[in-house]
């Protein structure tokens, strides 16, 4: 649910900081192996990428991304790559008596 905070929040002030010259955009790691991860989290088949992926993640968005963007680094060798979310169908308006 953090993720989906930090998500909503940079997308819907993305636009309005862009027209001021900041551009926010969002990167959503996976594990990352620091010593923050409890022991009992560090089992068979759970992927925790080093801080050095991480980073050149961020250097990634910085150079090819644009406001709003959200990017996801989950396993080390693996590309980086944008989420691009399901555009939301608009309703007709409805008439205003």
């Amino acid at each position: 649910m953090s993720k989906h905070a930090v998500i909503g929040f940079a997308r819907s002030i993305a636009p309005t900081l862009d027209g001021i010259g900041i551009r926010l955009q969002v990167i959503c790691p996976g594990g990352v192996d620091t010593a923050l991860p409890p022991p009992d989290l560090r089992i068979a088949g759970r992927v925790f990428a080093p801080p050095s992926y991480i980073a050149d993640g961020v250097l990634h968005a910085l150079e090819v991304g644009a406001a709003g963007d959200v990017w996801m680094a989950t396993d080390a060798g693996l590309p980086y790559w944008k989420y691009e979310f399901t555009p939301i169908p608009r309703a007709a308006p409805v008439p205003v008596d």
